[in-house]
């Protein structure tokens, strides 16, 4: 054996790390309106899973949404340049 190597330390060749699609590691929370406007359920939001002693819900809370007031209220197509902002500021479940 040659002086200097260690072979614990060499690597099988195509032996690779597998590679994972990075939804795979979230989960899917829907964003609802506050009660004033006709629509509820605003979009549906991508979260990182609970891991590190983070949890979903702290990474969800303080979202700022960004949604044209057509979207909101239907009986004012007329509105769609006008956009209102949402925050997330509770998390119930995954709504």
């Amino acid at each position: 054996m040659t002086q200097g190597k260690n072979p614990r330390n060499f690597k099988k060749k195509g032996q690779r790390k597998k590679v994972q699609h990075p939804f795979a590691k979230k989960n899917w929370y829907t964003v609802l309106a506050p009660s004033v406007f006709e629509t509820t359920e605003v979009c549906i939001t991508p979260v990182t899973k609970t891991a590190a002693g983070r949890k979903e819900s702290n990474r969800l809370k303080g979202r700022v949404f960004e949604i044209s007031l057509a979207d909101l209220k239907t009986d004012q197509p007329e509105m769609n340049w006008r956009k209102i902002r949402l925050q997330v500021e509770a998390v119930e479940g995954s709504k």
